[in-house]
């Protein structure tokens, strides 16, 4: 009898620290069946297995993220930066660096979001050339994620691009520049706000005490 109240206690204390994990009830062997089908050979298995990163434990789920992200298929790369993005695993940046030169529009996107959570110095090159995607979207993100950076040498690709044709383009550059705080941004600035011509307008709305000088 007594061995059974013991064996009871022991799930019940199994079970409310399981249901107390950080990211819910995960079963003892499910980041061990994760890891093996991120090294398979099948894809829809590493595809699976790729969705289920958020459910691990995080030290466990970083670890496999940064595997998956260098992962030859884009679905599991997607997959793993999306789990990137929430768990912020150290080195991410570096490993998405080169998909700044990716065809999709989707890999180039999250790749900047990355790199926004995750600044990586060997990035501040690519992504100055990002800033010249086709697409506003990749644009705005590649200049948010130079903003992140606290790289001095992300300052002049940034006011290259202070012309951009897109208003939401040329807002993040100027939040970027902004957050960067150096003191060669300030007389373009100036510069935009009093020709008459730009549409710099909505610089006034820039929070008072923001300065493009507060930091460096």
């Amino acid at each position: 009898m007594r061995r059974r109240i013991s064996h009871l206690a022991w799930a019940w204390g199994l079970g409310i620290a399981l249901l107390g994990a950080p990211n819910g009830f995960v079963w003892p062997n499910t980041a061990e069946r994760v890891e093996q089908d991120l090294e398979k050979p099948q894809l829809a298995l590493r595809r699976r297995a790729a969705t289920r990163l958020l459910e691990l434990p995080d030290a466990v789920a970083r670890r496999l993220t940064l595997k998956a992200l260098k992962d030859e298929d884009n679905e599991v790369r997607l997959l793993a930066a999306q789990a990137a993005l929430e768990l912020e695993p150290a080195g991410a940046g570096e490993l998405v660096t080169g998909w700044l030169n990716d065809a999709e529009k989707r890999v180039r996107l999250v790749a900047c979001e990355v790199l926004a959570t995750s600044p990586a110095k060997n990035a501040i090159t690519p992504l100055g050339r990002v800033l010249g995607d086709p697409d506003p979207g990749v644009r705005v993100a590649a200049a948010r994620a130079l903003g992140a950076s606290a790289e001095k040498d992300a300052v002049m690709p940034l006011l290259g691009h202070l012309d951009d044709k897109h208003p939401d383009v040329r807002e993040a550059v100027i939040e970027a520049l902004t957050q960067l705080g150096d003191a060669r941004a300030v007389a373009p600035i100036i510069g935009k706000i009093q020709d008459s011509r730009g549409p710099f307008g909505w610089l006034r709305r820039v929070p008072s005490g923001a300065s493009v000088t507060s930091g460096r």
